[in-house]
């Protein structure tokens, strides 16, 4: 459970411009991230993802942006604060354009939201409900867009629906999401705290979506985001005695670089991310060096090697401890991706070093998580974490083995083990 506490302010003005400026009790708006969403965020910004990094990281670089509209079939997404000051539409959006509202975590690890000002996006402001209008429902939407930047031609807003053309690179980390809908067992479990008579209950429940009422009983949005692209992390380990001929220089892949991202809609399970057939390269980078920044190519470096350990015989690629290879590279969702890898192969008898380039497929494992009933195939899921371990042969080969882990749990696979350079 979130601490959602909300409060009463006497003879306070709602700011020029939001449209109600009765000196009477006004109710801050108040939302909440999803604690365990929280935690499975990233810290950097075009630099992969930071799942374990710290809070005060993750403060200082998570940008999250909300829209709230009202919770109806016939509501008008097109309307903005400017438009509709009454709040009958519109309740939370952002003054720039192409943006919804810009706010920051509290860094009390709470999964508090705070606003900020668009402008600056540091100093702190306040929203607040309308109360001429304090049963009215609404919906709130958060996304995280990370460092891509919307411009106006990939930016669409209609009354249904407000989406951008989404194009990735492979460093970032997306995710979208909303507040799920006010019921009865999630009165029970996510506020359980709160003690409301089943006077209050009731009242919330049929006024039917998030509103200046429930705000002033404590029952604020609470915001479920998600992953919306999938996670590919790379593994080096020895082989054979004769791995350490092999120094490892670049590694990209070929996929699906864009989407439609729906950030908010007026059916709220219409958020998320479909996918366009749009094919780039991707290329593994290694980690930012501060945490905003993206980090160098992998390319650039010195390259990566390992050595034999004889405990590693007789064992599985999987289950040898490798080392990791870059950061991560992030795409699209896919049903495979073309994944290239490029080598040095140190001749020890003459000296020489010879460049190795080979192509690979990676296709997902076929079992219940990745399997597609909408096509009836298996594919590369958002919110996954997939780690590619490459097992260094020297002359003989490199294979292939990956593993799913967490953003979400999955089993183990083993992609095409016999492919070699």
């Amino acid at each position: 459970m979130l601490p959602s506490c909300s409060s009463h302010y006497p003879e306070l003005e709602y700011p020029e411009g939001r449209g109600n400026t009765e000196k009477t009790f006004v109710t801050p708006i108040s939302v909440f991230l999803n604690k365990q969403d929280m935690f499975s965020l990233m810290a950097t910004r075009g630099s992969g993802s930071f799942e374990k990094g710290n809070i005060s990281k993750k403060c200082t670089n998570g940008l999250f942006y909300l829209f709230a509209f009202r919770s109806a079939a016939n509501a008008d997404l097109t309307q903005t604060l400017a438009t509709d000051t009454a709040n009958n539409n519109c309740l939370v959006d952002g003054t720039i354009p192409c943006y919804g509202k810009a706010a920051r975590l509290e860094q009390d690890s709470t999964g508090t939201l705070y606003f900020v000002k668009d402008n600056d996006l540091t100093t702190k402001v306040t929203l607040y409900y309308s109360q001429k209008n304090d049963t009215v429902p609404y919906h709130f939407f958060g996304y995280y867009i990370d460092d891509f930047t919307p411009k106006t031609d990939c930016y669409h807003r209609n009354a249904d629906e407000i989406h951008y053309d989404l194009t990735v690179d492979g460093t970032q980390d997306v995710l979208g999401g909303y507040a799920p809908e006010l019921t009865t067992d999630l009165l029970k479990t996510q506020y359980k705290n709160i003690m409301l008579t089943t006077a209050e209950s009731s009242k919330i429940l049929s006024i039917g979506g998030y509103s200046t009422y429930a705000a002033q009983y404590g029952v604020n949005p609470v915001l479920n985001l998600k992953h919306l692209l999938t996670k590919l992390k790379f593994e080096m380990v020895a082989a054979d005695s004769s791995a350490d001929e092999i120094i490892l220089r670049d590694i990209y892949i070929v996929g699906k670089n864009s989407g439609k991202m729906v950030i908010a809609a007026r059916d709220p399970d219409k958020t998320g991310l479909t996918y366009y057939n749009t094919i780039d390269t991707m290329a593994l980078h290694e980690p930012s060096p501060d945490g905003k920044n993206t980090g160098p190519l992998v390319s650039q470096g010195k390259g990566y090697s390992v050595k034999w350990d004889n405990s590693y015989a007789g064992k599985k690629l999987e289950d040898i401890n490798g080392i990791r290879v870059g950061e991560s590279i992030m795409p699209i969702p896919a049903e495979s991706y073309e994944m290239h890898v490029t080598s040095n192969l140190v001749d020890k008898a003459t000296g020489k070093t010879h460049l190795m380039k080979s192509t690979y497929t990676l296709t997902p494992p076929p079992n219940a998580i990745n399997y597609d009933s909408a096509t009836g195939k298996y594919q590369f899921r958002a919110g996954y974490e997939y780690t590619i371990k490459l097992g260094v042969f020297g002359q003989a080969s490199i294979r292939i083995s990956s593993t799913m882990d967490i953003w979400k749990s999955g089993d183990s696979i083993v992609l095409d083990p016999e492919q070699h350079l």
